[in-house]
């Protein structure tokens, strides 16, 4: 039986965050990459899944700060991209709340280039831990 690993996504208009799922029980999401948005992202996302034996994405879903609602625009943004390459990988796609990842991250002392991944672990181990619970 395979283990479900995870790939967290920090989307942006520019740059990706990505994180990955790992550790002895994989419930520790750790900072990955950032990737640039281009023509070549779709293609770079499938070859790290394929490699790294991902089997779901978890994606920061823009829920306002309120808690009521969600930036449809970006949200629509992202499943235009990632729901064709999850069919075409037989992999799931998630959405995770992701209000104040980014300043999550930076609270964690991410620097300026390095914030959209740790952004992406913030909203991973946001989602392993609700799992557990």
């Amino acid at each position: 039986m395979s283990k479900t690993r995870f790939l967290g996504l920090d989307w942006g208009t520019k740059n990706i965050g990505l994180a990955i799922s790992g550790g002895q029980s994989n419930t520790l999401a750790m900072p990955y990459e950032v990737v640039a948005r281009n023509n070549a992202t779709t293609s770079h996302l499938k070859h790290i899944v394929q490699t790294e034996h991902i089997t779901a994405l978890v994606v920061g879903k823009p829920v306002h700060l309120s808690g009521e609602g969600y930036n449809e625009e970006v949200v629509q943004d992202v499943r235009s991209l990632l729901e064709p390459l999850a069919k075409e990988l037989d992999i799931e796609l998630i959405f995770e709340d992701e209000r104040l990842s980014s300043s999550a991250a930076q609270a964690l002392g991410a620097g300026n280039e390095k914030i959209d991944d740790v952004a992406a672990q913030t909203i991973l181990q946001s989602y392993l831990d609700r799992q557990k619970a």
